[in-house]
């Protein structure tokens, strides 16, 4: 048996808020009445106009996933959560050769990989106290296809 995360009056963090795929889910959730969403997003400006909107639903949150002190804060102020959405993403493109790609490489790493699991592991214990929890984990086609190499 399936069941289906309710969106109204769920409290939501997503990832990588200020554009893209994170700020459709950002405009989604509130059509669909959620309670309160935090945007995480490396730059608070970024979302100043779309905190705009809603100011009561819609939490800036100064959140890069690479860095341990900024999920350590989030994790501090969000009392309460019932989804997650790690969106935030990175992709370099360019030749896997290159003399600079490795460090790429590593960079995306962090970002993609390291970043989803240190965030979930930090709001484990948040999400289960909540009635009904999900981790949403957001991937690029690209973590499915593999390319030779992405043109810059």
């Amino acid at each position: 048996m399936t069941s289906s995360i309710k969106i109204k009056d769920s409290i939501i963090l997503i990832t990588g808020a200020n554009r893209g795929i994170g700020r459709a889910f950002v405009e989604e959730f509130l059509k669909e009445g959620a309670k309160r969403i935090y945007l995480g997003v490396r730059k608070l400006d970024s979302v100043k106009e779309l905190v705009a909107k809603d100011a009561e639903r819609l939490i800036p949150i100064e959140l890069d996933v690479t860095n341990e002190k900024h999920i350590q804060a989030a994790f501090d102020r969000i009392e309460e959560l019932d989804i997650l959405v790690n969106n935030a993403g990175v992709a370099h493109m360019g030749d896997m050769w290159d003399s600079g790609r490795i460090n790429d490489a590593r960079h995306e790493m962090e970002v993609n990989y390291f970043g989803p699991l240190l965030l979930t592991r930090a709001f484990a214990p948040v999400l289960r106290k909540s009635r009904q929890s999900a981790v949403v984990n957001v991937a690029s086609i690209a973590s499915f296809i593999p390319f030779q190499s992405f043109p810059k």
